[in-house]
């Protein structure tokens, strides 16, 4: 089974990942860690999800991986990982997932470019409401919603995700 790796910062995204799909979908193996290195040994990875608030250095090793999700600032990070396809999320037209607003009803997310899902399929471009979760920055909204597109949940599943979050 394909296993899933995030590295995480200050805030729990592996925790809020886990809690969004109790019950409802097959989990793969998630693991987390607060330092590459910790992650390392279990390379190589379908999946390796870098947080927006995680600490990755150029000398960091970071385990090889199939798909890559990476905030869109840390887009020089690509060249030091061993990844099949690389997607980045952030507020650059350059990244594969941003938003286009926020607002009363939420975050409206849009996925940029097709993003590849680990059972091989594709997500294709399109543009969704999100209720933001309580304590979720934007960042971390679209980290949230990435992983759970790359993992294979649709997008029609998402707000009903997200809205049992807050």
């Amino acid at each position: 089974m394909d296993t899933i790796a995030i590295l995480e910062g200050a805030f729990p995204l592996y925790r809020h990942l886990t809690a969004s799909l109790a019950g409802d979908y097959p989990l793969p193996p998630l693991l987390f860690g607060q330092s590459p290195a910790e992650l390392l040994p279990h390379g190589p990875l379908a999946l390796l999800v870098l947080s927006p608030d995680g600490a990755v250095t150029p000398e960091d090793d970071l385990p090889p991986c199939r798909l890559l999700l990476l905030p869109g600032e840390g887009a020089g990070l690509v060249t030091q990982v061993r990844a099949s396809c690389a997607m980045s999320y952030g507020t650059s037209p350059k990244d594969s997932i941003t938003f286009s607003g926020t607002g009363g009803a939420g975050l409206s997310l849009s996925i940029q470019r097709e993003l590849i899902t680990l059972g091989g399929g594709t997500v294709e471009r399109q543009e969704l409401i999100l209720p933001t979760p309580a304590h979720f920055t934007p960042a971390f909204t679209l980290a949230w919603a990435g992983t759970l597109l790359i993992m294979g949940v649709s997008p029609e599943e998402l707000p009903g995700l997200a809205g049992a979050l807050r």
